[in-house]
């Protein structure tokens, strides 16, 4: 089964942090990384409580992976999810 991934980065054109679906469309636009975090695990759960194995990749400013979660079955060690 594919996963839903989802990537939380940081614009530097309006300076905000996205959280966009992998392919680039944006979901939401949030002031704040913890907001952006927050709302991006929340679309996650709900996401895996209606069947679907989701993962939302957090990024730095840099770009650089920070932490990856996983929502579903495919929990791998090196991407620990809750």
């Amino acid at each position: 089964m594919n996963h839903y991934v989802m990537h939380l980065v940081h614009r530097k054109g309006d300076g905000r942090w996205h959280v966009e679906e992998d392919g680039g469309a944006s979901i939401g636009a949030f002031e704040t990384k913890d907001e952006a975090e927050m709302a991006g695990r929340m679309r996650a759960t709900r996401l895996h409580e209606d069947g679907r194995e989701a993962r939302l990749v957090v990024h730095c400013e840099d770009g650089a992976i920070e932490a990856e979660y996983a929502y579903g079955p495919d929990t791998s060690p090196a991407h620990v999810g809750e």
